[in-house]
């Protein structure tokens, strides 16, 4: 049909070209003739150009149609461009990471007019992509896993290259947990920095078709302004964490040059394990004595599991079954779930923490990190075991690497606190030792003048002696006088007797042991205490029947012995 037109208008306009021609040959005629033949050459004519008029409208007509569509999708262009630059500034605003990833999706809904999306991101250390967040009702709930090639997601992640799904109920390759949904659509395109795979961006739609390659594009350019985002303030949050790091590192190396509390230094390396990002810190250190793992600092942990943790003892062969290199991670160990029969295969007190399961890459409650105390000589003197990191996710090698940093402070101050202890215990021997030196001088200077001063006693009571035996060979002596006299020359027998005992003391000489009759030695002294006591005293002497002999003692201090009871 177009073919015979253009044959139509190509006639029509040799027609119209020649038109001057027929016209002389028509004034040649006679006129009758001319006049018939005037009629259907202009009829002719207006034929030809009106037909040419109605093209050329329609040309301009198509023309102009063109143009406005080209300047609609210019604006429509620019309009998504000026929309893209907005969201880019207020991508760079955001500073939470959550708040963040909410924000990029709900833009990304909004920009291709879809009702609900979400964001899957990459677990490098379980190798899955894991549902995080969605804005919008969406079928597949937070936490969700998927494996490479699995879903539309893990398609996205297989490939590399975006993905529409015109209705995703009757996709072939929707998982089996997706039966059911009432979403239609469905669009997603890969989040990627550099080389680095990030994540997948996704958005669905109720109606079919939603999304083409004009959404793909739009949403193509704006996961490229997401994903600078998303490092951004990802570097923004490991930049705070190593700042609290190094700011609780340096609190605990602060604590060890104030003091050499053991207790103190320790309970600040378990809040630093805390700080660092887990619930919950033990510290059990090594008894040298017992070569015994005691609990000496426990943060996070209350009520009877702390007592639990408290009363409990280890060995170093209970924990040999968790310290084997196929669970070493740095200078620590990692045990997940199911390596290790706790009930069967370790000996001692376990505390498991009552949580929630997740998939793959998250903690568990049967998992365990330990760190072993290193001290300067490389021997391990306790072990720092820390549980349930706040963010539920298995630890990356930065904050295993902090936590071995706190290790060894306190590895460093439990050999510093033994040795202050030891010094401390050496230095009260030495001045233990140091004042029975001096106590022994002193009884050395008091032996010496006590043996002078005896030497001198001993001239005086040679005389006393000498003169009461002198009385006592008088025969007309009264017998009271005798009896006075006596007990004069016994008074003189006992100094003489203590004389002799300052000057052995003096000069360190072996004294004579002797055992003696209690009635006798009592007899004798009350004598002597009648006349001391008043008349109002009366002493009464209850004697054994038999002799009764006292334990060996000094010969001269039999009666001084008697008296000083």
């Amino acid at each position: 049909m177009g073919i015979v037109l253009a044959a139509l208008l190509a006639y029509l306009l040799s027609l119209a070209i020649d038109f001057e021609g027929t016209l002389r040959v028509w004034l040649e005629r006679p006129d009758r003739e001319w006049i018939g033949a005037l009629v259907p050459a202009m009829l002719a004519a207006a034929v030809t150009w009106g037909t040419v008029l109605f093209h050329r409208r329609r040309i301009l007509a198509r023309e102009y149609i063109a143009r406005a569509n080209a300047e609609h999708a210019l604006r429509v262009r620019a309009e998504q461009l000026e929309s893209l630059r907005r969201i880019g500034l207020e991508l760079t605003a955001q500073r939470d990471f959550d708040a963040l990833l909410r924000f990029i999706i709900a833009r990304a809904v909004d920009l291709v007019q879809g009702d609900a999306g979400g964001l899957y991101l990459y677990r490098p250390e379980a190798d899955v992509l894991e549902w995080t967040m969605a804005v919008g009702p969406h079928p597949s709930p937070v936490g969700t896993v998927l494996h490479c090639g699995e879903g539309l997601a893990g398609r996205i992640w297989q490939t590399g290259k975006p993905l529409a799904v015109d209705d995703y109920r009757c996709w072939p390759g929707r998982t089996a947990r997706d039966h059911g949904v009432t979403m239609v659509a469905a669009v997603g395109v890969p989040v990627t920095w550099g080389a680095a795979f990030l994540g997948v961006l996704s958005v669905v739609s109720r109606r079919p078709g939603a999304f083409g390659a004009h959404e793909i594009e739009l949403l193509s350019m704006f996961v490229m302004q997401a994903a600078v985002a998303i490092e951004g303030v990802r570097l923004l949050e490991q930049t705070q964490r190593q700042s609290e790091r190094l700011a609780r590192l340096l609190k605990v190396s602060q604590s060890l040059h104030r003091g050499l509390d053991l207790d103190q230094v320790l309970n600040h390396v378990a809040s630093g394990a805390v700080h660092v990002g887990f619930r919950r810190a033990v510290i059990n250190v090594e008894e040298p004595e017992e070569r015994k793992l005691v609990a000496r600092a426990i943060a996070g942990i209350e009520g009877a599991e702390r007592d639990v943790l408290l009363n409990a003892t280890y060995s170093w062969a209970d924990l040999a079954v968790l310290m084997q290199e196929r669970f070493r991670v740095s200078g620590s160990y990692m045990i997940r779930h199911g390596e290790v029969d706790w009930e069967r295969d370790f000996a001692g007190p376990v505390v498991v923490p009552e949580s929630a399961e997740r998939g793959p890459g998250f903690w568990k409650p049967e998992d365990a990190l330990l760190v072993p105390l290193t001290g300067t000589r490389g021997r391990p003197v306790g072990i720092l075991s820390v549980d349930e990191p706040v963010d539920g996710r298995i630890p990356d090698l930065a904050t295993i690497q902090t936590l071995e940093a706190l290790a060894n402070h306190a590895g460093v101050a439990i050999e510093n606190a033994r040795l202050y202890e030891s010094a401390r215990r050496e230095l009260q021997e030495r001045e233990r030792l140091e004042q029975q030196l001096v106590q022994a001088q002193k009884m050395e200077a008091v032996g010496q003048l006590a043996g002078g001063v005896a030497h001198d006693f001993n001239n005086l009571l040679t005389i006393i002696n000498g003169y009461s035996d002198f009385i006592l060979r008088n025969g007309e002596l009264s017998p009271q006088l005798r009896s006075d006299v006596d007990e004069i020359r016994r008074a003189g027998e006992r100094a003489a007797d203590l004389t002799r005992q300052l000057l052995a003391f003096g000069r360190r000489q072996m004294q004579e042991l002797r055992v003696f009759d209690l009635n006798e030695v009592l007899i004798e002294m009350a004598k002597m205490l009648r006349r001391l006591i008043g008349e109002n005293i009366t002493l009464a002497l209850e004697l054994a029947d038999e002799a009764l002999p006292i334990l060996p003692i000094v010969a001269t201090s039999s009666r001084s012995w008697s008296t000083s009871r």
